[in-house]
């Protein structure tokens, strides 16, 4: 059984090491994108600036926002507080969570 107990802890931290490496890297490309935004449209390019935001649609959806806030505490609840077979049975819920909301009209 202590073997077992190794073997996780070992998982565990590569599991940890791997995210902040997965976190620097994505760090490094806002950065970049940055970069690239600042390039393309510049500082004093105002005119480009207004078309970007006049293609981006700002909704006021308070569905997704119950997804995400469903999603979220489904997720918390199942990596943290409940056994294996209700884990599935989350991770099954955030699946149709998340399918509903990327194919809704």
């Amino acid at each position: 059984m202590e073997e077992y107990m190794y073997i996780a802890a070992i998982v565990g931290c590569v599991f940890g090491i791997l995210q902040i490496i997965l976190f620097i890297k994505l760090w490094i490309m806002t950065n970049d994108i940055r970069k690239i935004k600042n390039k393309y449209l510049g500082e004093d390019n105002g005119s480009a600036k207004s078309e970007v935001m006049d293609q981006v649609k700002v909704t006021d959806d308070t569905s997704i926002r119950y997804v995400s806030i469903l999603f979220t505490i489904a997720s918390l609840l199942g990596v943290y507080y409940v056994p294996m077979l209700i884990g599935i049975a989350i991770v099954v819920i955030n699946v149709i969570l998340l399918v509903y909301a990327f194919t809704r009209k």
